[in-house]
């Protein structure tokens, strides 16, 4: 922006004097121009700016201070924090079998009844487990829940393991025997010896008059005669040997109309038997 030149009013000033002193002259005025207050009046309006202002700026304008920034104190917090450890105890509970439990070391048949003369309608297997709900005074069989069926079903008890209180089962009476009718009769191949082996062979005859049974055979050079009963299900018979005065105890265990197995001498040897090329019963031993 142009700047006015300072000479311009100072020049104007000096030539109204010159007038006014001549208009005083001429017309007689009284009254005295102070020309230095002009002068000085024209001195202050020429004045320069204030360095790096423009002159149509307002100069007088005061200048505002800006406030002195101030500092707020910053304050740091320190959080500790103290672990709490809470130890809790941990029981550890045995548990107790309310009912016994059964498991065999081989796949064994559960049926209708205690022996091969009842139907299979079931089985436990090896690796499965089944609860125990009652017993069978007569022979080694145990009541179970058919694991393939409804209802009950009987597990010869040779191959199984019962774990838990069994001795407060309830006792199960042997149901009908399905027809036919249990028959001894007939020659039968048998097998005696320790019960681990090995056998000798012996044939016996045997005949059955209702629940009466006897029979004889020959062994180790000598003939011998037996006599024994039939339980109520005709399928256990017990009795006696005899020989020349000598006698002793047996009993057998019926499986199927082809095999029983049994023992002598209370148990210290094995006496089983087959017909009909069923084969020697494993185990020979019963119970």
């Amino acid at each position: 922006m142009r700047r006015k030149s300072p000479l311009i009013p100072l020049l104007v000033l000096l030539l109204a004097s010159v007038l006014l002193s001549g208009c005083d002259a001429l017309f007689g005025g009284s009254e005295e121009l102070d020309t230095e207050a002009l002068v000085a009046t024209a001195v202050a309006q020429t004045a320069p700016a204030r360095p790096g202002v423009d002159q149509e700026e307002d100069s007088t304008a005061p200048e505002t201070e800006m406030p002195a920034t101030a500092e707020i104190p910053t304050a740091t917090a320190t959080i500790t924090l103290t672990p709490t450890l809470t130890l809790t105890a941990t029981e550890t509970l045995t548990p107790t079998l309310s009912a016994p439990q059964v498991h065999v070391d081989v796949d064994t048949n559960c049926r209708t009844g205690p022996g091969e003369i009842y139907d299979i309608v079931g089985g436990l297997l090896v690796g499965e487990q089944a609860e125990v709900v009652g017993r069978w005074p007569g022979g080694n069989y145990w009541i179970i829940p058919n694991p393939d069926g409804p209802g009950e079903c009987w597990l010869w008890g040779y191959y199984a393991t019962i774990e838990g209180p069994a001795a407060d089962l309830p006792a199960y009476t042997q149901p009908p025997t399905p027809t036919p009718i249990i028959d001894w009769s007939g020659t039968w191949t048998t097998f005696i010896g320790d019960p681990a082996g090995p056998y000798d062979t012996v044939t016996v005859t045997i005949n059955q008059t209702d629940m009466a049974v006897t029979g004889s055979f020959s062994y180790a050079g000598g003939n011998y005669t037996l006599s024994g009963t039939l339980s109520a299900d005709r399928m256990t018979l017990s009795g006696t040997w005899n020989r020349s005065g000598s006698t002793g105890p047996f009993l057998w265990h019926w499986l199927n109309m082809n095999q029983f197995n049994g023992n002598e001498d209370n148990g210290n040897y094995a006496w089983c038997g087959n017909r009909e090329g069923a084969g020697q019963p494993s185990p020979c031993l019963y119970p």
